[in-house]
């Protein structure tokens, strides 16, 4: 009998949707024949608190008032604080009727939003049910992740599963992993650079930078590039928006000033993968889904900024392994970039330094774990 699992995310950044895709994928691509698969956007049919939270507050948050999410993560570090915040959004009714419906063996929850609700849920409606959390912030934890000390959780670093015992999770039900990415970025380590430029009608004789905004969209967005038109007339841009319409319109007005100095204007691409390969460099804010990818497809990166307490283990990840740079200062990127690529030891040594990142994702030893899980009757 196949084994049936409910992935639960919601779409506040991609790296939530992005670690649920690649799950979805990799269970339903390899493991058919044991497996029936069910992705549920938990925000989707939320209540209207809710919804708004999870879909627009959450942008309009790290986008613009920035400060108020800084808010956000100092306060949740109060338990009380924690289950008032937990209690005021979880929709009970909502997701006890996800869970009853579904009828899972196991679900899987990749955002500490949702985690509390479906637990409660498992709780009354299906106590067969399984429960396990995907951790997506690799190395700097705000507390609410573990909210929940009952349950089992995978993490991507030491420094996460530390910061789970210190919320009083015991060690057994912590596992580490390597981070979820999806496999076809994996697939695309070895693709040549050239090729696919040609593939997508990209010039060779250029160095492309690449500009990607988390699902949410990127701080300054419009700012940054910007200024990115000032870089020498050897350089091109790619920008992938995300879903902050702003961002969007603002360069598609650049993309009419300065024609052909932007090659790409998109929301979303398919091809994420692909426009790695064909870059030089990608420059980004500090969201693990981007860097893991960057590193895997061999691209330094360049962060332009983070989001305090949740992203800034991701920054120090970057910098301190010599992966790429740091430069908030918006006005000095061009300067940032022509320098990286003039110094040829320092392009060379960075390059060298992502060639040691390992090329492996967590899904598979997630999947594995999940399998050998065994429902009472």
């Amino acid at each position: 009998m196949k084994k049936k699992i409910g992935i639960f995310y919601v779409s506040a950044g991609g790296g939530h949707s992005g670690a649920a895709k690649a799950l979805a994928r990799e269970l339903t691509e390899k493991y058919k024949d044991q497996t029936e698969v069910v992705t549920i956007d938990a925000g989707a049919d939320s209540g209207k608190l809710s919804k708004w939270l999870l879909h627009k507050g959450y942008s309009l948050f790290i986008n613009k008032y920035l400060p108020l999410w800084w808010m956000f993560c100092l306060i949740t570090r109060q338990q009380w604080v924690m289950s008032l915040w937990v209690k005021m959004f979880r929709n009970q009714k909502h997701v006890n009727e996800l869970v009853k419906n579904g009828n899972f063996d196991v679900v899987i929850s990749l955002y500490f939003f949702i985690t509390p609700p479906l637990l409660t849920a498992v709780k009354t409606v299906s106590p067969r049910t399984e429960i396990w959390s995907v951790v997506t912030d690799p190395f700097t934890i705000p507390p609410i992740w573990f909210f929940e000390k009952d349950i089992k959780y995978f993490v991507f670093s030491d420094l996460a599963k530390q910061a789970g015992l210190s919320q009083g999770v015991k060690g057994e039900n912590i596992i580490v992993v390597p981070p979820v990415i999806n496999d076809k970025f994996l697939q695309a380590r070895d693709l040549d650079k050239n090729a696919i430029r040609g593939k997508l009608g990209l010039p060779l004789d250029k160095k492309i930078i690449f500009v990607t905004a988390g699902g949410d969209g990127l701080y300054r967005g419009g700012e940054i590039v910007q200024k990115l038109m000032d870089l020498p007339d050897d350089f091109r841009i790619i920008v992938v928006c995300g879903r902050e319409e702003k961002f969007f319109n603002q360069v598609n007005y650049l993309n009419k000033q300065h024609p052909g100095k932007i090659l790409l204007v998109a929301g979303f691409a398919n091809n994420m993968e692909e426009l790695m390969v064909a870059a030089d460099l990608v420059v980004s804010k500090a969201g693990p889904a981007t860097i893991f990818e960057s590193l895997v497809i061999g691209r330094p990166i360049i962060l332009t900024y983070y989001i305090w307490e949740q992203e800034k283990g991701n920054r120090d990840f970057v910098v301190e392994n010599g992966f790429g740079k740091y430069e908030s200062r918006i006005e000095r990127l061009p300067k940032t970039i022509t320098d990286f690529f003039a110094d040829d030891l320092e392009s060379k040594k960075t390059l060298e330094k992502i060639k040691m990142f390992p090329a492996k994702t967590g899904v598979n030893e997630i999947i594995q774990k999940i399998l050998q899980t065994k429902n009472p009757e």
